[in-house]
């Protein structure tokens, strides 16, 4: 339907009871998958040959043209060349490609794949669905598989494509099965998966929450009293108290990590710690002046709660470091 429409989500035959049925199952079968392999008991070595031969089944549905589920070398060429790098702006190198495809499980079985590319091609291969989900509680269970096969994973990188998927999610307008835009109590609720997945995965927190600070809140201001931020339709006068909450206490948990500065060590280090606060204090001022405009209690909380932690952990954390310095 999507190739039908020319690769629009919500085209014609969107909201039939076909799509609907068909939305239904793909969002249980995610669901379905994420509460398998998150699972503790596959940590546990008897257990691991399971969670090995689960992800095998999963990795099967890549299958060659014969539809035999083993998987050749060429269609795995295939599937793997069009995975995009971590910025999306690339495609994998051929080099890489190579190499990968080497460890991989032949036709005729001369080489076993191993446990991290098993986690690697399955991560890969639901992240190919985030792009044609019908729905903001699907795009949820798409995040939160993601999240289970990238904790994983040995490596960190998987965690890294995490935050470029949820801002995509957060960049779309969601429409519910009535084909208005969605919101309402469980709508935030997931809003909020998505919102503290985009910041707590993200390689610079403080960025991605100064990249909704400064573009999605001054947006959202200059609209009236039913539009939307340009930039993050997500972001409105509805569900704006969700993003406010979540941004301040993943600022709140940012600070905390911030090392307090020593006097061993270099200024280039003390430096840097200095901008790390600088940016902190200039989300924190954007967070306090919006009260101004969204006067709710439910902000004013955040605020006063949030706001008294922060200069908290800053006397605590970054006062050491002015002293240092100044």
């Amino acid at each position: 339907m999507i190739a039908e429409n020319d690769g629009m989500i919500d085209g014609p035959g969107f909201n039939s009871p076909e799509s609907l049925l068909m939305a239904s199952c793909f969002q249980l079968i995610l669901q379905t998958m994420c509460s398998l392999f998150s699972w503790n008991g596959f940590l546990m070595s008897d257990n691991k040959s399971l969670f090995k031969e689960g992800l095998g089944t999963l990795v099967s549905r890549i299958k060659t043209t014969s539809g035999s589920t083993q998987i050749s070398r060429q269609d795995l060429i295939k599937y793997v060349s069009r995975i995009k790098t971590t910025s999306g702006s690339t495609q994998i190198s051929r080099q890489d490609l190579i190499k990968y495809v080497s460890r991989i499980k032949t036709t005729s079985g001369s080489t076993q794949i191993s446990r991290q590319d098993l986690i690697k091609t399955s991560f890969q291969y639901i992240k190919n669905f985030a792009d044609m989900v019908p729905n903001i509680s699907t795009a949820v269970s798409v995040v939160k598989l993601l999240t289970v096969l990238a904790d994983k994973s040995d490596s960190r990188d998987l965690h890294g494509q995490i935050p470029n998927i949820c801002e995509e999610f957060l960049k779309r307008e969601w429409m519910s099965s009535d084909g208005l835009k969605e919101k309402g109590v469980k709508y935030n609720e997931n809003l909020q998966i998505i919102i503290r997945a985009f910041m707590v995965y993200s390689d610079d927190p403080l960025s991605a929450a100064e990249t909704i600070a400064t573009k999605g809140m001054p947006e959202l201001l200059e609209t009236d009293k039913n539009g939307c931020s340009a930039t993050f339709p997500t972001l409105n006068r509805s569900s704006f108290s969700t993003f406010y909450r979540v941004m301040f206490n993943q600022l709140i948990d940012c600070i905390k990590t911030m090392a307090p500065a020593k006097q061993t060590d270099s200024r280039e280090v003390k430096i840097d710690k200095l901008l790390q606060w600088n940016q902190a204090v200039r989300i924190l001022h954007i967070h306090i002046n919006l009260i101004k405009a969204f006067d709710g209690r439910g902000n004013v909380t955040s605020a006063l709660k949030c706001g008294r932690q922060f200069i908290e952990i800053f006397l605590r954390q970054g006062m050491p470091l002015l002293d240092t310095m100044f």
